[in-house]
């Protein structure tokens, strides 16, 4: 089970402003929401959640039209069955067939942050500004991975600063613009059990 270091509670992290959703995942979440909550300005993340569960509920979706949409949303940061980079953890283990763990990491990334995933500032003596997670660290150096997958060593003696920023390196909003068959196709090919072909 892997650990986490921070939750949205503020533990080890400082507490961070709670954001709703600024744009829905479809015209089928507007409408539910809508009719669940009319007064409401804008849905919180449950709701959210709640609304795609009913979308993804209604209608299988089709992995193989899921893949693209995986590759150009998630690949580029997670590998799944040995395709995606190397900045995010791995997905081929993760519990994929849990769709409360994956709504809410999707979602909410910053809620619970993977140990060994929480974004870090490493400031140089000679000015420079490195963000991303600590890959690797011993007594002399550290390695900084950035956004990019390339890595930084920094030598711990031309270190100014190294801080937490108490946030994901994974951004908010991978859903948005997602009509409801492309959610029921991405979360079709997110649980596969085995790579697929053609």
């Amino acid at each position: 089970m892997p650990r986490f270091v921070r939750s949205s509670s503020g533990k080890a992290g400082g507490t961070r402003p709670s954001k709703a959703c600024s744009k829905p995942a479809s015209n089928e979440l507007t409408r539910l929401l809508d009719k669940q909550f009319p007064k409401s300005a804008s849905p919180t993340r449950a709701l959210r959640a709640e609304a795609i569960r009913k979308i993804l509920a209604a209608k299988p979706g089709d992995l193989y039209r899921g893949e693209p949409i995986y590759t150009a949303r998630c690949a580029s940061c997670h590998t799944l069955f040995f395709k995606g980079g190397q900045v995010g953890p791995d997905l081929t283990r993760y519990q994929r067939d849990d769709l409360s763990t994956m709504l809410s990491s999707i979602l909410d990334p910053n809620a619970e942050i993977r140990e060994g995933y929480e974004n870090f500032i490493a400031t140089t003596k000679d000015g420079r500004i490195l963000s991303g997670f600590l890959a690797d660290e011993d007594t002399n150096t550290i390695v900084i991975r950035g956004f990019d997958g390339s890595s930084t060593t920094i030598p711990r003696d031309k270190l100014k600063a190294l801080t937490s920023a108490g946030r994901s390196l994974m951004p908010e909003g991978l859903l948005n613009g997602l009509d409801d068959q492309q959610l029921r196709d991405l979360f079709a090919y997110l649980k596969i059990s085995q790579p697929i072909s053609r």
